[in-house]
């Protein structure tokens, strides 16, 4: 089966999804995890019929990717290009980082995990 969900931190910073009214057989399944500048992880949870609560705070997720296509390459790196803004405060996902500025530390993201694929 698939489901979509978006996990919320709870006050500390720490991601958990809640997926509820699961008509499921009781087992282990793999899930997988993308944030929105992020390649995808496999993750192994236990789920039952009912209520699951997961807990992604053991999930790092590898950054880089600026177009969301799973992938991290030359798009990527053009997209920062395209939207290169060292000094003036932006919002854009280009930066990757979330410090306001599309700047070379972006840049250094995506060739850091250049040519890496999510795990889909």
């Amino acid at each position: 089966f698939t489901f979509t969900t978006s996990p919320s931190p709870d006050p500390h910073g720490i991601y958990y999804a809640s997926l509820t009214n699961l008509n499921i057989t009781e087992g282990s399944y793999d899930a997988y995890i993308k944030g929105w500048a992020h390649l995808s992880k496999r993750y192994t949870a236990n789920l039952t019929s009912g209520i699951n609560i997961l807990d992604f705070s053991a999930q790092e997720l590898t950054g880089g990717d600026a177009n969301n296509d799973d992938r991290i390459n030359a798009l990527d790196l053009g997209r920062i290009i395209e939207e290169y803004s060292p000094t003036a405060s932006v919002q854009s996902s280009a930066d990757l980082n979330l410090d306001g500025l599309v700047n070379s530390a972006d840049i250094s993201l995506v060739l850091a995990n250049y040519l890496r694929e999510g795990e889909r």
